[in-house]
């Protein structure tokens, strides 16, 4: 029987375990993964909120993968022998026919010291709220990307009396939002009292003008600390994939894990994550069948919905843009939708 090892239980091999039982069903599958739980981080925002149970944003990966017949390791993945096909974790080394690579990314930082929260990857700020004190008056968010914004809005609500800021090396300017939104979203931190600060570089703790008691990193990422060895991989160690979700003939790779060769510049967010999840398995059917790969297509124009807190979100679709209690319930249905399917 061949033998499919999924690295890391993202999004896409979400999917592929709640399929694997209907179209899966003469090969071994393994999952091997370090974290028991996986996150959706669009509704992230929302459980620090309050408007979501610690379950309801979550997939417990041992439970989905006891209800498929599929093997279960709690192990953090050292590196990959793509010549021997071995998967080479802290306690295992385990065998492969068929790889799939879903490990996510890890935070870019500037300092280690215990005042500094990084917020990649999810599972290591889903206690937030345990890790402010009440002595903490001021917060610094550095980074002011889609999820460095959500994490400010909400923090301002759960914390009204602290300070809450963002520093950012630019404007506001989130990637695939339009510019009224980019607008509306600055008026919006006025508004709520979330101190800006544009215009910054920022390459060490020193060059922080401001005083803080927590600072959360959102300033990009960069791939996990894994050894891919002969695998390609870019200068930020994400494995490049082709069009077809492919590393290689035998081994896939999706999510914020991946650059892809087609699309270099494709942001690293769940919108794109969750559907490659669909081409993912699709593939590895394909490829089991020896039949012909469907080529993944980024949406140019994908629907974004950014948590503005208060049960108020900003939804932006090419030149629309609406920020509402309508654009938080729309919101709410897609992504209970996502996690109950």
């Amino acid at each position: 029987m061949k033998r499919l090892i999924l690295c890391g239980c993202g999004h896409g091999h979400i999917h592929i375990l709640k399929n694997s039982r209907k179209f899966l069903k003469n090969i071994e599958i393994i999952v091997i993964t370090d974290n028991k739980y996986q996150y959706y981080s669009g509704m992230y925002t929302g459980f620090l909120d309050g408007i979501y149970r610690h379950d309801e944003i979550c997939f417990d990966v041992e439970k989905i993968c006891h209800e498929n017949n599929t093997k279960f390791i709690l192990d953090k993945v050292v590196s990959i022998d793509s010549k021997n096909n071995v998967v080479i974790s802290k306690n295992h080394k385990l065998e492969y026919d068929y790889l799939s690579v879903n490990l996510g990314a890890s935070q870019n930082t500037i300092s280690f010291d215990k005042s500094v929260i990084n917020s990649k990857p999810i599972n290591n700020i889903i206690d937030l709220k345990d890790r402010i004190s009440i002595e903490d008056n001021s917060i610094v968010i550095l980074g002011a990307g889609a999820s460095g914004l959500e994490l400010a809005f909400a923090l301002k609500n759960i914390y009204p009396d602290k300070t809450i800021s963002i520093i950012t090396k630019g404007h506001i300017q989130m990637e695939g939002f339009n510019k009224s939104s980019n607008k509306k979203v600055k008026s919006l931190l006025h508004s709520k009292g979330i101190k800006l600060y544009e215009n910054q570089k920022i390459n060490d703790v020193n060059d922080i003008q401001i005083p803080y008691d927590k600072l959360i990193m959102c300033i990009g990422s960069k791939g996990v600390d894994v050894d891919f060895g002969n695998l390609p991989v870019t200068d930020k160690n994400f494995l490049l994939s082709d069009e077809f979700l492919r590393v290689s003939e035998n081994i896939f790779a999706v999510g914020d894990c991946v650059s892809f060769r087609k699309y270099p510049n494709l942001p690293k967010a769940g919108v794109y994550a969750i559907r490659q999840s669909s081409i993912l398995f699709k593939n590895i059917v394909r490829t089991l069948k020896s039949e012909d790969l469907i080529e993944y297509v980024p949406d140019s124009n994908p629907l974004q919905i950014l948590y503005c807190s208060n049960e108020k979100a900003l939804l932006n679709y090419k030149n629309l843009s609406l920020y509402s209690h309508f654009s938080f319930l729309i919101k709410k249905y897609i992504d209970r939708k996502y996690m109950t399917k």
